[in-house]
């Protein structure tokens, strides 16, 4: 199968670039065509996480409403969730992230640890005295790599 069949047969690609108003890398939609070839089987992808180690983690398929409704799941950890965008998860919960806050071509890749990132929601008034709703949330992410370029090759499968 075509990487323009992949395209159409996923036809979110669009949809989803359209909705987050953002447009995923070349590298990024390379890996996800090599996951669309390969569904329904699941491909594992271990990732070196600094700090972490060694983790599992599947890419979300590029279906819209699937996509979108995976970003929503996360909207009590993230402040701004058209900029930082989950990609991926693993069993226990933790996420990749595509964040677009400082570059709009080229997002660095966030890790987030789901059991240790705060909930907008518990974050108290007296809390928000001290520092703003962002700079709490912000301490969520882990930062993992300036691009999703550089990223894959932290990629094994």
């Amino acid at each position: 199968m075509s990487k323009t069949e992949l395209m159409c047969k996923t036809g979110g690609i669009e949809k989803i670039e359209k909705y987050f108003e953002i447009k995923f890398s070349s590298t990024y939609k390379d890996v996800i065509f090599k996951i669309e070839q390969s569904y329904p089987e699941v491909i594992d992808y271990k990732v070196d996480i600094p700090g972490y180690g060694i983790i599992n983690f599947n890419f979300q398929r590029l279906l819209e409403e699937e996509f979108i409704n995976f970003t929503k799941s996360f909207s009590d950890r993230i402040v701004d969730t058209k900029r930082i965008i989950p990609f991926a998860s693993n069993l226990n919960g933790d996420v990749l992230l595509f964040d677009y806050i400082e570059n709009t071509d080229e997002p660095a890749i966030l890790y987030m640890e789901h059991e240790e990132a705060l909930c907008i929601e518990d974050i108290t008034p007296s809390q928000l005295k001290a520092k703003s709703l962002e700079e709490w949330i912000e301490g969520n992410f882990i930062f993992v790599s300036t691009s999703f370029e550089k990223f894959k090759d932290m990629i094994y499968i």
